[in-house]
């Protein structure tokens, strides 16, 4: 089972925040996005006093299990949308697909080695025209690969997330914490599509 959301979901609450502190909530997401452009380095940081100012607020971070470089498609997408070459885009959609069956596989597998069994996953696309264009292929895969969809809530009653709730001060997504906590090695990130879509529609 799997829930899919954008990223511009940063989290959700039980129930609505007061006004009052719902405006201060939106204040202060946005200055700690801010901080986190401009620390760099430190982002770490700015992403842990984000975290605490929203548990105080009543919100809950929405974790996140499967996820890749959908967010590297957009300016390929474009420059070969500008060009209409038909081929390329073809081949863009094809590397897309690719992408995001071998992340959904690496989760899965993931799930397995600290679980030992697989998860209710939450699946991370960000908000983007070609993520949006791909969408339904990727609603598609995921019916091939056996996936029921549900609620970010249903998702995230799954005892895993709540194992391994602490982001700590290294960050990144469940499975990935996971992993490191129990010194499973990470899967290789070699497979970098990046070099092959800068290089596409030049």
């Amino acid at each position: 089972m799997v829930h899919v959301f954008q990223a511009a979901t940063l989290g959700f609450r039980d129930e609505a925040p007061d006004e009052e502190g719902g405006e201060n909530a939106h204040r202060a997401i946005e200055q700690v996005g801010k901080a986190v452009i401009e620390v760099g380095v430190e982002c770490r940081i700015a992403v842990q006093h984000l975290s605490v100012f929203l548990a105080e607020h009543g919100y809950r971070l929405a974790d996140a299990t499967i996820g890749f470089n959908d967010y590297d498609y957009n300016p390929p997408y474009a420059r070969c949308l500008a060009k209409n070459d038909q081929a390329e885009l073809q081949k863009l959609e094809v590397i897309y697909l690719s992408a995001a069956a071998d992340a959904i596989a690496a989760s899965q597998a993931g799930a397995n080695k600290v679980f030992g069994h697989d998860i209710k996953h939450v699946f991370l696309l960000h908000i983007g025209v070609f993520d949006s264009l791909m969408f339904p292929a990727v609603l598609d895969l995921l019916k091939a690969k056996h996936f029921k969809l549900i609620t970010l809530p249903e998702a995230q009653s799954d005892p895993a997330y709540a194992a391994y709730a602490d982001v700590g001060p290294e960050g990144g997504m469940l499975l990935q914490r996971a992993m490191t906590a129990k010194n499973i090695p990470l899967p290789s990130t070699s497979d970098d599509t990046s070099a092959t879509l800068n290089k596409l529609c030049l």
